[in-house]
């Protein structure tokens, strides 16, 4: 769940969350945790998400040494960085390279000069065997368009996942596909699922008259009921194409009978691939209880930069904290010194990792931290200079202490700048334009206040512009406005700025999707957080405690993208937010505690309520009717 409720009424409990969210938790959870289950486990080496798991599982290890973890990962090595983690030798590991499947790794050539063939070959390890020659009445000339006209040929009457650099890239292949289909115009399966994404997502969406076809595009920043409603039709046979990018290597567990790949790179620019994410993307040809084979399609792979998948290639499990401290040690106890924190904050791995340090300074356990995350380092003395430069930081911040330990991922010099602000105009008797307020009703100035702040303090960058546009956004968001609302008032903004050109509304709802997920989700909730600590913390020291009560928990609101109480509710039982806010306005309670919803929910005739089947079909997987 995205929101657990800490029940003291119960003996024990299960959070399944994510590594933000269990942040959050270990703040306020006192009791010990006893048995940690981490999926994916290779993402400690993810970046800022990979510190912040580590910075999580060190502190549940201090809580409960005896505490029991069980780390799962696909094909990875180099779990010993997280025994240093968790204080412990050595980790009993369990691996198994045995497939219950046979993978067929096909090579597809063409030679110009005969655009209808195509060349095949089997990859065995790094030996290439000829199987034939496929003659089609299709052509495969145009690299263009080589991707789709390989998958419909080759793919067309089982599942085929088929993998796209990027969300546009995604889009585009699927319409290629889809173009060489008929319309499935008797499947009242895929009539709902289109019905589904106009109604809920925009009507003009390109989605939504694709997977009339069959044919669906997937990728990471789309609302999750819109992404599990597209496997769900994938693994149920009604969609026959996924066109995916790179949030399907790892975590969804989806087979298929083919896979298709015509490079080893993602994004724009060409960014290599972890090779042991391509061989866990190519893993999903043929599951157990699936298919008992699967052909993994390599497109012009004898013309790929790299050879990734001529050997099996294993994750590498490292530390990503360690990893930074290793390569860019200079650059993080630059990083230290607020003399370097003058100009517009980034914050990248390397202020991650130094706020990390300046975190546990303020905790006190600085030299312990170090020495559990660097166990074999061999030059000791690299970790008395990091405590050296951490402490100088730590004590150049004029800010209480405690308040550093909440928030490490955002700039611990911008929190002194916005804390020093408060205290300043809590000084000038100007305490209630600093509070949050509820978003129903007129608060819209009190919001461009409150992210003017955030922008200007702790990202020492600011413009009157870009607030507003977060202000509406943000509100839009917290008040549980539907997507095609905030998607069509997205396209108007478009609109009045140039009236002349047609709006490409695939563009304008990928652009909001990335707006949501990394502004309103992510970034700002971090900030969030930090302001409203920050802010509690400057009341309570100015004896206005009595005011701090006033403060209202936006960062919340922003990550579920529901204010109201009956919706957060909903969110907690694990339902999207798109099944939260419709089922918010129908529930004849705005104030239902998790019992009374769950209640509500199993006793409810659903035929007089006419929910829509994905809502229900939500419902009816999280076992809630």
């Amino acid at each position: 769940t995205s929101i657990p409720t800490i029940n003291d009424e119960y003996y024990k409990q299960i959070f399944v969350l994510t590594q933000e969210r269990l942040q959050v938790l270990l703040d306020n959870f006192k009791n010990k945790i006893d048995i940690v289950v981490i999926d994916e486990a290779q993402s400690i080496s993810d970046e800022i998400r990979g510190m912040i798991l580590q910075d999580c599982l060190d502190k549940i290890s201090i809580q409960n040494p005896d505490a029991k973890y069980v780390f799962l990962a696909p094909g990875a090595e180099g779990f010993n960085d997280l025994a240093d983690i968790i204080g412990i030798d050595t980790i009993h590991v369990e691996k198994t390279n045995l497939s219950p499947v046979v993978q067929n790794k096909i090579i597809i050539k063409v030679d110009p000069a005969k655009e209808n063939n195509l060349q095949l070959s089997l990859l065995d390890n790094s030996n290439i065997l000829s199987i034939g020659e496929l003659t089609s009445t299709r052509g495969f000339a145009n690299e263009n368009t080589r991707l789709a006209a390989v998958a419909l040929e080759l793919g067309k009457d089982e599942g085929s996942l088929v993998y796209g650099t990027g969300a546009a890239n995604a889009e585009d292949v699927a319409k290629q596909i889809a173009s060489g289909l008929p319309l499935l115009e008797n499947d009242s399966d895929l009539k709902e699922l289109s019905k589904f994404i106009k109604k809920h997502v925009h009507k003009d969406y390109s989605l939504a008259n694709l997977v009339l076809r069959g044919v669906g595009y997937h990728y990471g920043k789309m609302p999750s009921l819109l992404r599990e409603t597209l496997e769900k039709n994938f693994t149920n046979n009604k969609l026959k194409f996924l066109v995916c990018t790179t949030t399907l290597f790892q975590g969804v567990n989806l087979p298929a009978k083919n896979v298709f790949i015509d490079t080893p790179t993602r994004g724009n620019r060409g960014e290599a691939l972890d090779p042991a994410s391509l061989w866990n993307f190519a893993g999903r040809a043929g599951r157990l209880g699936y298919a008992f084979s699967g052909n993994v399609y390599l497109i012009d792979y004898d013309d790929w930069e790299t050879k990734p998948l001529d050997s099996k290639i294993d994750f590498k499990i490292t530390s990503s904290f360690k990893k930074v401290i290793n390569e860019d040690f200079d650059t993080v106890i630059s990083r230290l010194d607020k003399n370097n924190h003058l100009g517009v904050s980034q914050y990248s791995n390397v202020d991650a990792a130094a706020g990390l340090l300046i975190s546990r300074a303020a905790k006190g356990d600085l030299h312990n931290f170090l020495e559990r995350s660097f166990r074999t380092i061999p030059d000791k003395s690299k970790l008395e200079i990091i405590e050296d430069a951490t402490y100088s930081s730590l004590e150049s911040l004029n800010i209480p202490h405690n308040i550093l330990t909440l928030n490490w991922t955002v700039d611990p010099f911008g929190q002194e700048r916005l804390y020093n602000r408060f205290i300043q105009k809590i000084k000038d008797g100007k305490i209630d334009e600093l509070i949050p307020r509820h978003p129903s009703g007129n608060v819209y100035t009190n919001y461009v206040g409150v992210f003017s702040r955030i922008n200007k303090y702790i990202l020492n960058h600011n413009t009157s512009k870009f607030s507003n546009y977060l202000t509406a956004m943000a509100l839009n968001w917290m008040r549980g406005k539907s997507l095609p609302e905030i998607i069509s008032l997205s396209i108007a903004k478009k609109k009045e700025k140039n009236s002349t050109r047609p709006v490409n509304v695939d563009r304008a709802v990928r652009e909001v999707f990335d707006f949501v997920e990394d502004n309103l989700r992510f970034k700002y909730v971090q900030l969030g957080k930090a302001y409203i600590d920050l802010l509690r913390q400057a009341l309570i020291v100015n004896n206005q405690a009595e005011k701090a009560e006033e403060i209202y928990d936006f960062p919340l609101s922003l990550e579920l993208g529901v204010s109201s109480i009956a919706g957060q509710v909903f969110i907690e039982l694990g339902l999207s937010r798109i099944s939260a806010s419709y089922l918010e306005n129908i529930i004849p309670n705005s104030n239902p505690t998790i019992s009374t919803a769950k209640e509500w929910l199993r006793n409810n005739d659903y035929d007089s309520l006419n929910l829509p089947l994905t809502i229900y079909s939500e419902l009816e997987d999280k076992g809630l009717l």
